[in-house]
């Protein structure tokens, strides 16, 4: 297993967990008003490991192109994965019509399992993502 792959699942596996957990502990701490600096450090911690997952796996799809190239093409993989995430909640947005903070947290919840399922099809020895 490469670095780039190592970093790849880690950061992917570390976005999925800490989007889910974030909904574990809004739930535990009462649903809709929840704030706290532990919401927010999840939030973040999601966020900046889901730009980075993204970056890095876009470099691991590309291996056969050459290293400037992933390496430009990692990068333009950040702002790409920012308007995915505001496309997803367009969708969200048009197709889930009830209230309630859970509406707001779906896009996220579907990227963490996004997230985290390219970070375990990573550790797999089959070929496909590496």
């Amino acid at each position: 297993m490469t670095t780039l792959r190592k970093t790849f699942t880690a950061l992917a596996l570390t976005c999925g967990a800490a989007w889910l957990v974030k909904q574990v502990v809004i739930v535990a701490s009462g649903g809709a008003d929840a704030e706290s600096p532990l919401i927010a450090a999840l939030w973040a911690t999601g966020m900046i490991t889901f730009v980075l997952a993204s970056a890095t796996g876009t470099a691991l799809a590309l291996t056969k192109l050459p290293t400037w190239a992933r390496a430009v093409l990692g990068v333009l993989a950040i702002p790409v994965s920012f308007v995915v995430l505001q496309v997803l909640d367009g969708i969200v947005d048009g197709v889930y019509t009830a209230d309630g903070w859970f509406a707001q947290e779906i896009p996220l919840v579907l990227a963490a399992l996004v997230m985290a399922g390219l970070g375990m099809r990573s550790l797999s020895d089959r070929p496909g993502l590496r």
